[in-house]
């Protein structure tokens, strides 16, 4: 539909060009990446992860940790995170910068853990404060993740995990791109019209869409 709206795909051809399809991919695949990126995103946040600790253990490979159950795509960043026993019991754990981690002096404490670190490297690397030190139960971390958004980049067979109210959003900001040069030079008043097409999408998906739904009450304060 993007190739479409800047006349690169005849609605008289079959199929689009190869070439084309596969720079539009690459294309949507730099969209998605900084929208997942820039927000969370709710349609990217996977079942709460379970990540298993070691007495003594202080650092931790999420990724060799999980194994198969490791989201397949990836950890793009932390949400939230609680520690829990092997009988779900519940503790608060706090989420940490590195600097704030590596204030502490003495890192080789131990204890109940009420501090994580995650790094941005790939794949993370969790990092606990104190270091568990309680061997008479199994203890987890329960992380709730956002992932990376999927990369097309050659492949035209994989889903885009869009929910579908993201489509015209989507088509507008791809035919905006794929317009300015990279496929075909369109007016730029109608790169203008993509633009704003896809801006008023966009913000009418982050007010409302884009955002958990629940059946309490708002409340606001009492203005008289």
């Amino acid at each position: 539909m993007a190739l479409r709206k800047i006349g690169a795909f005849p609605i008289i051809d079959s199929a689009a060009d190869p070439l084309e399809m596969r720079e539009a991919l690459d294309w949507l695949t730099v969209i998605l990446s900084e929208l997942a990126g820039g927000d969370r995103i709710f349609w990217l946040v996977p079942e709460t992860l379970t990540i298993p600790l070691t007495a003594g253990t202080a650092s931790y490979d999420v990724q060799a940790v999980m194994g198969s159950d490791y989201p397949e795509l990836g950890v793009q960043f932390p949400i939230e995170a609680w520690i829990e026993d092997d009988e779900s019991n519940r503790y608060a754990v706090e989420i940490v910068t590195r600097s704030v981690y590596e204030s502490f002096e003495d890192r080789d404490t131990t204890g109940p853990v009420d501090v994580i670190y995650i790094d941005r490297l790939y794949p993370p690397t969790l990092k606990t404060y104190p270091t568990l030190a309680d061997t008479t139960k199994s203890w987890y971390i329960k992380l709730t993740v956002q992932t990376f958004s999927p990369d097309f980049q050659g492949n035209t067979d994989k889903s885009t995990g869009l929910r579908s109210a993201w489509q015209m959003w989507c088509i507008y900001k791809l035919a905006a791109v794929l317009g300015d040069g990279s496929i075909r030079r369109v007016p730029s008043d109608e790169i203008a019209g993509f633009q704003r097409e896809a801006m008023a999408s966009f913000l009418k998906l982050q007010a409302f869409e884009n955002r958990e739904h629940e059946s309490t009450p708002s409340v606001c304060e009492y203005r008289g």
